[in-house]
């Protein structure tokens, strides 16, 4: 649905717009940089994989704030992350961080 107010010297429009079909296909796409599996995710996995390519890095306090999990449920989706591949695994203990891995080809 579209209005339109002529102006003088300009023209305004107004479009009405699906925010959430517009997020998903977006996120879609932003996600087909990493993997063409979008379906197998999970939304936490999704925000994960999402956060990342603007982020560069993350560390697990940074996925428990993101994701309102706690921590033994974040640490589970980023070991998993890591095992299918998408994510690596950089430093230890507390100053252990996680990155994009380079986009798989096949599953």
């Amino acid at each position: 649905m579209q209005w339109s107010e002529p102006g003088f010297d300009f023209r305004i429009t107004f479009s009405k717009v699906n925010y959430k079909e517009q997020k998903e296909t977006n996120d879609y796409a932003r996600l087909r940089t990493i993997t063409d599996d979008y379906g197998r995710f999970e939304t936490e996995e999704k925000k994960i994989l999402l956060y990342l390519p603007d982020n560069e890095k993350m560390s697990r306090k940074e996925a428990v704030e993101l994701l309102g999990l706690g921590k033994s449920k974040v640490f589970n989706i980023l070991n998993s992350l890591t095992k299918e591949g998408y994510l690596e695994r950089r430093g230890k203990g507390r100053s252990t961080y996680y990155v994009l891995k380079e986009k798989k080809s096949e599953r």
